[in-house]
């Protein structure tokens, strides 16, 4: 049988995350798709990737700016880094970046 996972009042699982609409997702929506990509994995990060995000406006376009070190910062593991780090790149050479980033 397979498990029912527990919904929050926030909580839009249902809606299917559209990859190559990253650049529009909110920050809920980046932690929806990090924690999508190995849910056993990266479920015990979600509340503080939520967290961080939701503080430091990390949206689908500031998406190319996430480093191995802010993950870090998260409390994310290494190997769990090299995994959403490569999603994330693949996601930006599947669909393209338009973000600039500040100097």
């Amino acid at each position: 049988p397979r498990a029912e996972r527990k919904k929050s009042e926030n909580d839009d699982d249902d809606v299917k995350i559209d990859v190559s609409q990253y650049q529009l997702w909110s920050s809920n929506q980046v932690v929806r798709w990090i924690v999508s990509l190995n849910y056993d994995a990266h479920k015990q990060y979600e509340a503080w990737l939520r967290a961080a995000f939701t503080t430091d406006i990390v949206n689908g376009r500031a998406l190319i700016g996430i480093t191995d070190e802010y993950l870090k910062e998260c409390g994310v593991g290494m190997v769990h880094r090299q995994t959403i780090l490569r999603n994330i790149e693949k996601v930006i050479r599947m669909y393209g970046a338009e973000l600039q980033l500040d100097n």
